[in-house]
C-alpha cells in the first residue's frame, strides 16, 4: 500500500465516523516492512520477512472519546471499524478536556510541516538494504565480534532493517505523513571461561544508532563499543 492509497483510506475512515455520528474523529494508517538476516560463524543460516498494515479510529461524540483499530482494509470492514469506535465513546465517560487541538494550537502550519518532520531525521531516506546487503552486514558484525580474546563460537549474529509509515489524519484539517527506518543488530557468543574451561554465552542487542559512525547509510560498526559491551555483558553460564 503506497502513501496515496494509505492517505485515500484515511480519509474514507473519517466520512465513515462522520456519518456514523462522531463530531469529530482522527484516524491513522500504518504498514511496515521487516527483514533481517541471521549468519553463524560467518555462514547464513536463516532469512526472515514480514510486513503488515493496519488502522486505527479515535472518535469523539461530544465530550467523549471511543477507539478501535483492525488489520482488515476491506470496505464493509472500514465503515464496521468506525462505526465502533463511535458505539465505544457512548459508553465511557464524559471528559470536559477531551476535544482536537485547534490549527491555532498546532506547533506549525501544514505547510511548515514537512520541513519539520525532515528536522527530526527519523527517515534516512536511503534506498531500502537489499538482503545480500544485509547479510554482508550480519558477517561483518559476526567477524568482529568472534575477534575478540576468549571468544570460542559464535551462536549467530543478525543483521535487520525496518521501514514503517504512518499517515496521521483529522476531521479538523490536520495531516501528516511520516516514514521512519530503523536498523538492528544483534550477535550471541560462547566464551571460554578460564576456570574450568566451561562456557558463558553473552548476547548483545543494539539498535544501529546506538553504534554506528557518523555515516548511518554505512553502517560500520564502532568495535569499541562492541568490546565495551563484551567487556560488561553479563554471562550465563
Amino acid at each position: 500500500m503506497n502513501q496515496k492509497e494509505m492517505l485515500r483510506v484515511g480519509k474514507q475512515l473519517l466520512r465513515h465516523a462522520k456519518s456514523a455520528g462522531a463530531t469529530d474523529a482522527v484516524v491513522s494508517v500504518d504498514t511496515s516492512t521487516e527483514r533481517s538476516v541471521t549468519v553463524r560463524d560467518g555462514v547464513q543460516e536463516d532469512v526472515t520477512f514480514s510486513s503488515s498494515a493496519a488502522f486505527s479510529v479515535t472518535a469523539m461524540v461530544g465530550d467523549k472519546c471511543g477507539y478501535a483499530n483492525s488489520s482488515s482494509f476491506e470496505n464493509d470492514d472500514l465503515a464496521c471499524i468506525a462505526k465502533e469506535a463511535v458505539l465505544s465513546a457512548h459508553e465511557v465517560n464524559a471528559n470536559e478536556h477531551q476535544r482536537l487541538a485547534r490549527p491555532d494550537e498546532w506547533p506549525c502550519s501544514m505547510e511548515e510541516l514537512p520541513r519539520c518532520l525532515a528536522l527530526l531525521d527519523c527517515d534516512d531516506e536511503s534506498p531500502n538494504p537489499t538482503l545480500k546487503e544485509l547479510e554482508e552486514r550480519a558477517i561483518v558484525l559476526d567477524r568482529i565480534a568472534r575477534q575478540f580474546p576468549g571468544i570460542s563460537r559464535s551462536e549467530g549474529t543478525s543483521f535487520g532493517f525496518h521501514s514503517n509509515v504512518s499517515v496521521l489524519l483529522s476531521s479538523n484539517g490536520f495531516s501528516i505523513v511520516s516514514p521512519s527506518t530503523q536498523y538492528s543488530k544483534s550477535t550471541t557468543l560462547n566464551q571460554n571461561r578460564g576456570d574450568a574451561g566451561n562456557l558463558r554465552q553473552t548476547s548483545l542487542t543494539t539498535i544501529a544508532q546506538c553504534i554506528l559512525c557518523c555515516d548511518k547509510r554505512r553502517t560500520r560498526l564502532s568495535e569499541r563499543y562492541l568490546f565495551t559491551r563484551l567487556s560488561r555483558g553479563t554471562y550465563l553460564s
